[in-house]
């Protein structure tokens, strides 16, 4: 994707399900590192964060590709979100604690988001979401 001004890509990328776009996350034509979705077949774009006014620092796709889980850096704590991509809903999810998060996948059967966190308080703990079937 040509561009005259900087951009960085970060955050990783994963194809949706069926293979005929790309999740990816870019500072492009914002000043915050936005969540985005390239159709291949298109060309064409969309800012999936487009309303959120902090960086997304990584991203996952469930295997099954109906969940997709992101992290925001919001005013220096990290936050994840999960939506479903079926139906266009976040999925709610219980806080974590203050922390750093080191990493974060699905479950084999996608049934599953775990996330794991480092404070001053611990050197790493894991946290599991089941999410809604």
């Amino acid at each position: 994707m040509p561009s005259e001004q900087p951009v960085a890509y970060n955050g990783g990328a994963a194809f949706g399900r069926d293979g005929k776009g790309i999740w990816f996350v870019s500072d492009r034509d914002s000043e915050f590192q936005r969540l985005r979705y390239f159709e291949l077949a298109t060309g064409k774009e969309t800012v999936f964060t487009a309303d959120t006014p902090w960086d997304v620092n990584g991203l996952a796709v469930s295997r099954d590709g109906r969940w997709l889980a992101w992290t925001v850096n919001e005013d220096g704590i990290e936050k994840v979100a999960v939506r479903d991509l079926r139906s266009g809903k976040p999925a709610k999810l219980a806080a974590l604690p203050v922390g750093v998060l080191g990493g974060f996948g699905f479950s084999w059967d996608s049934k599953r988001l775990a996330v794991t966190v480092s404070s001053a308080r611990t050197a790493g703990d894991v946290f599991v979401y089941d999410l809604p079937s």
